[in-house]
Formats: C-alpha cells, structure tokens, sequence
C-alpha cells in the first residue's frame, strides 16, 4: 500500500510539473549510474554548445540537438524515457527514469529560452534602432525647407519630381 501511493505522488508530481510548474527548478539527479551520468553530461555539453541546433517537437514533446565538430556529427534524442544518442555510425539507447528525463527536460527547455529572448533582444534592438533613425530623419526634414510640386512651401532647390512638373508643364 505505502509503495502505490509512492508512485501515485510521484505520477502527480510529474504531471503538476509537466502542466502547471513551468518555473520550478528541477536539480539534477542524484544516485545515477555511470552509463546515465555520462548520457546526461554529454546532453548537457551539447544542448549549452553554442553552435549547437536545437528543435522541439511539440506535438510528441520530443527535444532534438545536433552538434558537429569537423565533420562529426552528433545527435541527441529525448524521446519519452530514453536518450538516444547517435555519434555518426554508434547508436547508443540510455533509458532515464522519470527525474533524469524532466532533468533533460529543463535543461533543454532553459536553453532554448536563453536563445529566444537572445533572438528577441536582437530583433527589438534592430526596431528600436530604425524608429531612432526615422525619427531623426523626420525631425530633421521638418526643420529643412522644400518645394512641393503643388507650388507651396518655401523657396528652394526643386526636386526631382518638381523638375519632372515643370518640364511637362512647358512643353520640353
């Protein structure tokens, strides 16, 4: 009886993890064995490599990464309760227990956010930087005078669809 309800808070205690505690810090495994413990150090070097791919699959919530070093290939897969890790032809199948998987999880997921808001960052910067830039451009087009085509404004320099006007107004 004490056994069942072990796993059943367990079993819970994934599925609050999986639904409703996206922040919750989940710690790395303690009590693994080697094979486990290298399985897990080599998704954590290749998920943190910065020139490192990584995908999702949300729909089967599978993590993917892809790491080459000079031409050697290195593919991860975490698929549900196993890590496959694939180094060019050597195929290796490491089954994780419930805790080494949401560890994996987290790791996976920390990263693809740190990239994200990296991403994000970038492409603000480029749009703050560009309304800057336009707003300058605007203030000081306001402050120079012009000739509009219509014949109002201030006296100046034509421009080029002025000069255009003009000429077919005359005949040229």
């Amino acid at each position: 009886m004490k056994r069942s309800m072990s796993t059943h808070w367990k079993r819970l205690r994934v599925y609050f993890r999986r639904y409703f505690g996206q922040n919750l810090k989940v710690r790395r495994p303690l009590g693994m064995t080697a094979e486990t413990d290298t399985a897990l150090r080599i998704w954590s070097i290749v998920v943190n490599a910065e020139d490192s791919e990584l995908l999702y699959n949300p729909v089967t919530q599978e993590c993917y990464a892809e790491w080459v070093d000079v031409n050697n290939p290195v593919y991860l897969f975490l698929e549900s309760g196993r890590l496959r890790i694939v180094n060019t032809v050597i195929g290796y199948d490491v089954f994780l227990k419930q805790a080494e998987e949401d560890w994996c999880t987290e790791c996976f997921k920390r990263e693809v956010n740190r990239r994200r808001s990296e991403f994000k960052m970038i492409a603000l910067g480029k749009v703050m930087h560009s309304l800057d830039d336009l707003e300058v451009r605007l203030n000081r087009k306001k402050d120079t005078p012009h000739v509009t085509s219509r014949g109002g404004g201030s006296i100046g320099v034509p421009t080029s669809n002025d000069y255009i006007f003009t000429q077919n107004e005359t005949g040229c």
